[in-house]
């Protein structure tokens, strides 16, 4: 299950990052599937009534299980899909394998946040993936995040916590180059979780 980030949409994982195309290079049984989770969701319920992560779980993951037969899953998000995935893994961690996280659009506090990621300091702290990190005990779980990308130092303290969590900290910045340069391994780390 892929998430996009924020401006973009479900043709994202495609267009952009051609994640079909790194999976057919290395070979893993694996079906690519992307949502649009609207511009600017951040992947959780807002004020305005949408829900992005109810979406994600209660209709487009079933819609995708009926169709394919699938029930070992993954998700790979990039920036505010990076948080949507990791929100999504900790809301429901039985029903993954694995979560990897490009450069997710995390804060460590509710004044960091970029205007309009959450409703209100109440909003950020309801859905703050840093003080849910035990559920992701059980997943085979990835981060990665260029040294210059704004969200490095917020994305290594999140990292900090997980204790089994694989990092690629390394020379990359917040755009689809980076996030391309990582794929392959992000796959690897997939279908080594998914079996």
């Amino acid at each position: 299950m892929c998430l996009h980030g924020r401006n973009d949409d479900h043709r994202f994982a495609f267009d952009q990052i051609h994640l079909p195309d790194v999976v057919a290079a290395l070979g893993p049984r694996i079906a690519v599937a992307a949502v649009d989770g609207g511009a600017a969701s951040y992947w959780h319920p807002r004020v305005d009534g949408t829900d992005a992560l109810g979406m994600l779980l209660d209709e487009f993951i079933p819609m995708v299980d009926t169709r394919l037969g699938v029930v070992r899953r993954a998700l790979l998000g990039w920036s505010m899909g990076g948080y949507g995935a990791l929100l999504a893994a900790e809301t429901a961690p039985s029903r993954f394998q694995a979560v990897a996280a490009s450069s997710p659009a995390l804060w460590t506090s509710p004044g960091a946040t970029a205007p309009g990621a959450f409703d209100s300091p109440s909003d950020y702290h309801c859905y703050d993936v840093f003080s849910r990190t035990e559920a992701l005990a059980g997943l085979a779980v990835r981060v990665d995040c260029g040294t210059g990308d704004p969200f490095f130092r917020a994305d290594s303290a999140f990292a900090a916590r997980v204790n089994t969590v694989q990092t690629n900290f390394g020379p990359g910045f917040h755009d689809a180059a980076y996030w391309r340069s990582v794929a392959p391994s992000q796959v690897q780390m997939i279908a080594a979780a998914l079996g």
